[in-house]
């Protein structure tokens, strides 16, 4: 069974960031928990899939809720792919941008910890976080999962993950795109019968400058291309490392 106290994996500074946090005992939104049985699924008792696992057609309704992010170095991680309801419940296009930006100063330094040791031990993660009130309008509570991939290369590198709001607005109306409190997590180390951790790289090294970037589309799945142009093509595509599908296609930066 996995041991969710299991924070030997961890840097000392992860561990202590994570035992001052209440850890949460259940998932609690349904999408949270369909993206969760999807991952367990392709898992197939694995360390972690593979992200050319990751189906669309399979999970098309919980697209919208969910994201991609692309670990490019240390304490750099970014949102390669966004739901247009993870872009609506922060307020902005997320694709491109570091996952930091969505949280507020006192919660960047544990979240960075948290996805650090989600593609690190691995370990699967699921927080709690809370807006800030609008008015009289109370903040909204958000459920994020976040669940280890593994790129063509083998590292785990990238993480799949979901944005749900538990309570109060799903779609934010402000002026200026909201930021979020971590208020609580539960966090679980994976275990496997048939993978060593040690056999696993976790890390990649960064893309090289110039290089094209790759994306999935924004139809039938509600996925906006990186660096917030979108793909009108009707075909899903997937990212950088898994190349020479025949659903890839090249998006080029011309900027």
């Amino acid at each position: 069974m996995p041991d969710r106290y299991n924070f030997r994996c961890f840097r000392s500074a992860t561990r202590r960031a994570i035992a001052e946090l209440e850890p949460l005992e259940t998932m609690r939104h349904p999408i949270t928990k369909a993206l969760n049985a999807y991952w367990e699924q392709i898992r197939a008792g694995r360390l972690a899939p593979d992200r050319s696992d990751v189906a669309p057609a399979d999970v098309s309704d919980l697209l919208p809720c969910a994201f991609i992010l692309e670990r490019v170095g240390e304490g750099e991680v970014r949102f390669r792919l966004a739901g247009d309801g993870v872009s609506g419940l922060v307020g902005m296009t997320l694709n491109g941008m570091s996952v930091l930006s969505i949280w507020d100063d006192a919660s960047r330094t544990r979240i960075s910890q948290l996805i650090e040791g989600v593609v690190s031990a691995p370990a699967t993660a699921i927080v709690n976080s809370r807006a800030p009130r609008r008015g009289n309008i109370e903040g909204a509570v958000v459920e994020f999962s976040f669940l280890p991939l593994r790129s063509e290369s083998g590292a785990i590198n990238r993480i799949l993950g979901s944005a749900v709001a538990l309570t109060g607005e799903s779609i934010w109306r402000g002026d200026t795109p909201r930021l979020f409190k971590m208020t609580d997590m539960h966090l679980t180390a994976i275990q496997s019968d048939i993978e060593d951790q040690a056999d696993a790289p976790i890390y990649a090294e960064a893309p090289a400058p110039g290089v094209a970037a790759m994306a999935e589309s924004a139809a039938p799945f509600e996925l906006k291309a990186i660096d917030g142009k979108f793909a009108h093509e009707a075909r899903p595509l997937i990212d950088t490392p898994d190349r020479g599908r025949a659903h890839l296609r090249v998006v080029k930066d011309s900027e």
